[in-house]
């Protein structure tokens, strides 16, 4: 336990923060820009609570979630970051909820190794690949999300992976809004799809 709240974290040699397993932080109202790994990074099984950070070109992803993670990181703005804004890698638990997650390097959130986190009320926008990206045996709950403008697919899932969406807004210029290699979605509300 621990609060983090009202810093500067900044140049590191590796990630800005990193929570280690069983560690269960309350980081609020940082700013966590230009360090050479991930702006955050939960290990295997760290915990906490990630809220109001500004969080910006870091050399990797924004926010890293491992393993086991039940991070909750809610109404953070994660911007042009060096790979993806949030990375999941075999997460179940964790919840990314109402942030800004936008101009990443290359997707706005990547669910990979069979993440299955909670996407709520986020606004991806301008990423340089796709919105959301759900590959190698991720799935994930993508509810109420605003994903717009993104250089490739608004939400993009490989084969045997099955996101649930519900109730998002999908919008791209160029390519289709929601892709998969072969039809791999499992629609349990309305998403709407928009495209010029």
């Amino acid at each position: 336990k621990g609060r983090l709240q009202n810093n500067k974290i900044f140049a590191n040699t590796d990630s800005g923060v990193r929570v280690a397993a069983s560690a269960d932080p309350d980081m609020r109202g940082n700013e966590v820009k230009d360090n050479k790994g991930p702006g955050i990074l939960v290990l295997d099984d760290g915990c906490g609570r990630f809220s109001a950070n500004t969080v910006v070109n870091n050399a990797l992803a924004g926010v890293e979630l491992r393993a086991g993670s039940k991070a909750e990181v809610r109404a953070n703005f994660i911007r042009a970051n060096g790979t993806v804004g949030v990375l999941a890698l075999g997460t179940t638990d964790a919840l990314v909820v109402d942030n800004e997650i936008e101009a990443n390097a290359t997707d706005g959130v990547l669910l990979s190794k069979g993440a299955n986190p909670i996407l709520k009320g986020n606004r991806l926008r301008e990423n340089q690949r796709h919105g959301v990206c759900v590959c190698d045996g991720a799935s994930g709950r993508l509810m109420k999300n605003l994903i717009e403008r993104n250089g490739a697919a608004g939400i993009f899932s490989e084969v045997g992976c099955e996101p649930v969406l519900g109730e998002n807004f999908v919008y791209n210029i160029d390519d289709a809004e929601i892709h998969g290699t072969e039809p791999v979605c499992t629609h349990v509300l309305p998403t709407r799809c928009g495209s010029a």
